[in-house]
């Protein structure tokens, strides 16, 4: 029984140990990920302005080649995934 508790006291101080070392990389992580979010946010507008023009792109040569057939349609699937796409765009938070 008192090698169980030595092993258990073993154990709890080298857990102390490994949650102060990782303390500070806690804090190094958290504030790399707040520069990460910051960073990623004009490239993700930039990915939604490009996916909302070529929507219109597609939607304009879709309406072509049907020779306006389903201009209708096509012009409001188009107009409802833009909407999607603007709807989705909001800048991250920061946390740092």
């Amino acid at each position: 029984m008192a090698d169980t508790n030595k092993i258990t006291d073993k154990a709890a101080a080298l857990a102390g140990q490994a949650a102060a070392a990782a303390g500070p990389l806690a804090a190094r992580a958290k504030e790399l990920a707040g520069q990460a979010a910051q960073a990623a946010g004009p490239i993700t507008e930039q990915a939604r302005v490009r996916a909302a023009q070529g929507v219109d792109v597609v939607a304009g040569s879709l309406d072509k080649a049907l020779r306006g057939k389903y201009s209708q349609q096509i012009h409001s699937a188009a107009t409802k995934v833009e909407g999607v796409l603007d709807s989705k765009s909001k800048p991250p938070k920061s946390d740092v």
